[in-house]
């Protein structure tokens, strides 16, 4: 499935590059457009922690043997995006440059169970790990080159600027031999980062347009530190906790301009 996605954006991509065989009249860059986009995103959440304190049973035992919570965890996921975007930008020469904005769907979802023990102690300790992205929204500008060729129906533009995207975090720390618990992460939000890019556009006439892009974003972070756990008798250590979301997208788009 993820693999199909991607060769189908890919495809969608290598028609926005054989488009040139077509001639748009005389295309005007400057105005208003509006527009969707259809792609594949494909994202990784670089989980981490970091307990602290002393552990049930020898804690120096525990704490060194395999180290597996005191670790990064990344997870990975493939899915479809999709959106409305519309801006407007002005043409100078062969110079085109705007702000362009965003809203859609960034479909990013993976989790993760592991579980260690440990032989010495009888301890044995669970992290489970999940990450699920839905609304995303970008405000960008955007600088394009026009080329000679192709009557000026070709523009190359790069493009880069804040992100918001609506992301669900959990990441929970367990002794299962003492039924002990920490709930490091539990976040449903709003994260703030930013994106980067380029693509090509090409004017099918005066007023239609497609496109095809590439963007990396660094999505946001979530952080929550010294989170105590629960029965607190049972154990006195904390636990650490991050989130880092990144996402690379490949995707195409149509716009009409007016």
């Amino acid at each position: 499935m993820r693999n199909t996605s991607v060769r189908m954006t890919m495809a969608c991509i290598g028609l926005v590059c054989c488009a040139g065989t077509a001639q748009a009249a005389d295309p005007d860059w400057t105005g208003f457009y509006t527009g969707l986009t259809v792609g594949t995103a494909m994202g990784k959440a670089e989980m981490s922690l970091n307990p602290t304190g002393s552990f049930n049973g020898p804690s120096a035992t525990d704490i060194n043997d395999g180290n597996f919570w005191r670790r990064t965890t990344d997870l990975d996921s493939t899915a479809f995006t999709g959106g409305l975007y519309g801006g407007y930008q002005v043409m100078r020469s062969r110079i085109v440059y705007g702000l362009e904005g965003e809203a859609g769907y960034l479909g990013l979802k993976e989790s993760s169970s592991v579980t260690a023990r440990v032989p010495a102690t009888g301890g044995v300790y669970r992290l489970d790990q999940k990450v699920e992205t839905d609304f995303f929204a970008s405000l960008r500008p955007r600088v394009g080159y026009v080329p000679e060729a192709f009557s000026g129906s070709l523009l190359l533009f790069a493009t880069g600027g804040v992100t918001l995207t609506h992301a669900r975090v959990d990441q929970t720390f367990t002794q299962l031999n003492i039924a002990y618990q920490s709930k490091g992460l539990a976040e449903d939000k709003m994260l703030v980062g930013w994106t980067v890019g380029g693509g090509m556009e090409y004017a099918l006439s005066k007023a239609w347009s497609l496109k095809a892009e590439y963007l990396y974003a660094e999505l946001g972070t979530i952080e929550n530190n010294n989170v105590p756990g629960s029965p607190a008798a049972n154990a006195a250590y904390r636990t650490n906790n991050k989130a880092e979301l990144t996402s690379h997208v490949l995707r195409i788009g149509t716009a009409w301009h007016f």
